[in-house]
């Protein structure tokens, strides 16, 4: 009698609409060279694919169209798992966590799925920034005033502040610390950042710091910052 062999998907999201996804079809068959290297056969199909520089008005419109596309796929069809079961979560609790504080009184978002778990409580001198032009220019001064425990605050980032409203939340680290072998700080700032992009970033403070007034001016006054 033959072994059975389990069917393992994998739902593509790629598509030559979603510039930011083009590289999955790739990644595909590596997952897929995987999974029959392990004894499995696998499967690959598409679903609904968001491109975040095409959609109109906005893709937050279609995001949960597309969650609910590939939950009806991987329900719908004929296979035993897909890449990751939800019995194998890479981490226990992941989604999105809400946040607010005297930087965010009306709130900031976090990915803890991305972020670093030793960071999540951390308290730290910040650095401060004012714009993407700004952080761009002083982030590889190997003279900037920053250590592994520093916060990394990014202002004008937002829709008002940097129209289009850039993914630029994930600051890259300053060199000199990446070339002592630190891989990730606490990041602050009113922009967004990609899906696939990783770190202890909180996004989208709100309100923006463009045309704030106690809030902003507490944040040029910022000694010490602390995440909770």
């Amino acid at each position: 009698m033959l072994p059975a062999i389990r069917i393992a998907a994998a739902c593509n999201t790629w598509s030559e609409l979603t510039p930011c996804n083009s590289h999955f079809r790739k990644i595909a068959e590596h997952v897929k060279r995987g999974v029959y290297e392990a004894g499995g056969f696998p499967v690959e199909f598409p679903v609904f694919s968001n491109g975040e520089s095409n959609l109109r008005p906005t893709a937050m419109f279609t995001r949960n169209l597309a969650s609910m596309d590939v939950e009806e796929a991987i329900r719908s069809n004929p296979v035993d798992a897909v890449v990751r079961p939800l019995n194998t979560l890479l981490v226990a609790d992941g989604g999105l966590c809400m946040l607010r504080g005297n930087l965010a009184p009306n709130g900031a978002v976090l990915k803890p799925s991305a972020a670093t778990a030793s960071l999540l409580r951390h308290r730290g001198r910040a650095v401060v920034f004012e714009d993407f032009d700004g952080y761009k220019k002083r982030i590889i001064d190997p003279d900037l005033d920053v250590t592994k425990d520093s916060v990394l605050v990014m202002k004008n980032c937002g829709p008002k502040g940097y129209p289009g409203m850039a993914e630029v939340g994930n600051m890259g680290l300053p060199p000199k610390l990446l070339e002592q072998g630190v891989t990730d700080m606490v990041r602050v700032s009113d922009a967004r950042m990609s899906g696939t992009a990783y770190g202890t970033v909180v996004l989208h403070v709100a309100p923006e710091a463009r045309g704030r007034t106690a809030c902003h001016r507490a944040r040029r006054r910022l000694d010490r910052t602390r995440c909770l």
